[in-house]
């Protein structure tokens, strides 16, 4: 689903927020939880493989950004990124923030 929405949106690298302002938004933790289940076909349940659970909001935001800017360079994350609104991004960052390792 999230591969039909990058193709849908047309989104480049220039449309990314700065990361400042995308600091800035509370994630909501819950809705994190519902769109962490798409993340979980790579990530396995809990975040474990690479590890997301446990991870700080600043890092998560920071690495996220970074996949949808093209600074970090790996292609299934840079399309997972570009499908991913600021919201949703600060979500999936509260959320696993809130998860235990």
């Amino acid at each position: 689903m999230m591969l039909a929405l990058v193709c849908a949106t047309g989104v480049s690298a220039e449309d990314v927020a700065p990361i400042d302002a995308l600091l800035e938004i509370e994630g909501d933790v819950a809705y994190g939880e519902y769109l962490a289940t798409e993340c979980t076909a790579c990530h396995g349940g809990g975040g474990r493989i690479p590890p997301l659970a446990g991870l700080p909001r600043e890092y998560m935001l920071s690495a996220l950004h970074d996949y949808k800017s093209g600074v970090r360079e790996n292609a299934t994350m840079k399309n997972v990124a570009m499908a991913l609104g600021d919201d949703e991004m600060a979500a999936l960052a509260a959320f696993f923030e809130t998860e235990t390792p």
